[in-house]
């Protein structure tokens, strides 16, 4: 391996600040209780999250934050009997569910997580929608990669085909919010909106550079490069 390959080494750091290269100690410039480095999708629910169970929160993005979400997203692959799915009239609950996705994990995935996944997918679709996101029921259910701007209920995967459908009853499952091509933006927005209801801290255009660790290995904070603008 080239050696200018390897990611960078934690920094050594303990209340009092981190300690740099140089060895030089630097106190700490901001504290927080947790910092989620993507200000995407994922990145939006984690610090959304983090933010309602009590903890203050920081998002950093390298760039104006959206992230894959934003730009080619859009689907949102749920079931175990969501709104979309009973209004369409498809009979779907999370051990249906787990019959299906277990097949096309075929291993890769352990049946503890696959049953998480699909027990907390229902929930998941609702805590979305609880922000704004407009899963609302049009268009029809069928089969395709690229669903028109009427349709937000679809088989995204091999549902209906053969031998999965030997093993579980064919559901929808590709729930896509209403709007116009990839809607990933959408969901976003609606993420962002959120982020912003509740005043978290958001740094654009900034680069988390190095973790920060411990005597004991544990990582305690982040080195970043932020931008600043005048």
């Amino acid at each position: 391996m080239d050696l200018d390959s390897r990611p960078p080494q934690p920094l050594s750091g303990n209340d009092q600040g981190v300690t740099d290269e140089h060895g030089v100690l630097h106190a700490w410039d901001e504290t927080f209780d947790a910092v989620v480095v993507g200000f995407g999708g994922a990145g939006s629910a984690a610090a959304i999250e983090a933010h309602d169970n009590g903890a203050k929160v920081l998002l950093v993005d390298r760039f104006r934050g959206g992230g894959s979400t934003k730009l080619s997203g859009g689907i949102f692959y749920a079931g175990g009997g969501t709104e979309l799915q009973e209004k369409a009239g498809y009979n779907d609950d999370p051990e249906n569910m787990f019959r299906y996705v277990k097949q096309e994990a075929d291993g890769v995935v352990s049946d503890e997580v696959l049953r998480a996944f699909c027990e907390q997918s229902r929930d998941n679709f609702e805590w979305l929608k609880g922000h704004g996101i407009p899963f609302v029921a049009s268009g029809k259910a069928y089969k395709t990669s690229y669903p028109p701007d009427d349709c937000t209920l679809y088989f995204s995967g091999n549902e209906i085909c053969w031998p999965y459908n030997e093993k579980a009853e064919p559901a929808p499952r590709g729930h896509r919010p209403l709007g116009h091509g990839l809607t990933g933006s959408v969901i976003f927005q609606g993420l962002k909106d959120a982020v912003r209801k509740r005043g978290i801290d958001v740094w654009p255009f900034s680069r988390g550079e190095r973790l920060v660790v411990d005597a004991d290995g544990n990582v305690i904070g982040l080195r970043i490069q932020r931008a600043r603008f005048r």
